[in-house]
């Protein structure tokens, strides 16, 4: 039972193999890509409308990331999943005064956090809460 399936995953494999080889080797002709594809990268996606024909944009919205609990990149520690940085360059540049509050806010979170006391997070922040 187990050969039927290693031959087919493996014929498979190579099919896919071959036409990736194939598709690379035109490109690197410089072939035009066939009608068939240019026809569908040039339809734009039309998303929903309100009637005055303005992007509907109704609906929940939500942030799906690690940028809530810090937006630079972060590892995983008690409750806060580790992350990348959304921050263009990776670092912000703080100013030393800047620096030593940001340390002072996270040694300070569990207690001084105004989400662990359910208020509504101001901005920018309230951007990134994992939540609609």
């Amino acid at each position: 039972m187990k050969k039927p399936i290693a031959i087919i995953g493996g014929a498979t494999g190579l099919a896919l193999l071959t036409m990736a080889i194939a598709g690379v080797a035109q490109a690197q002709r410089g072939a035009a890509p066939s009608r068939a594809s240019a026809a569908q990268t040039t339809s734009a996606y039309n998303g929903p409308r309100t009637p005055d024909r303005k992007p509907d944009l109704n609906g929940i919205w939500q942030v799906l990331g690690t940028a809530h609990w810090n937006v630079e990149a972060h590892s995983a520690s008690e409750g806060v999943p580790a992350g990348l940085s959304v921050v263009e360059g990776g670092t912000i540049p703080y100013q030393p005064w800047a620096l030593a509050k940001r340390n002072e806010n996270f040694q300070n979170r569990l207690m001084a956090d105004p989400l662990r006391k359910c208020y509504m997070p101001g901005v920018p922040r309230a951007t990134y809460p994992p939540f609609p």
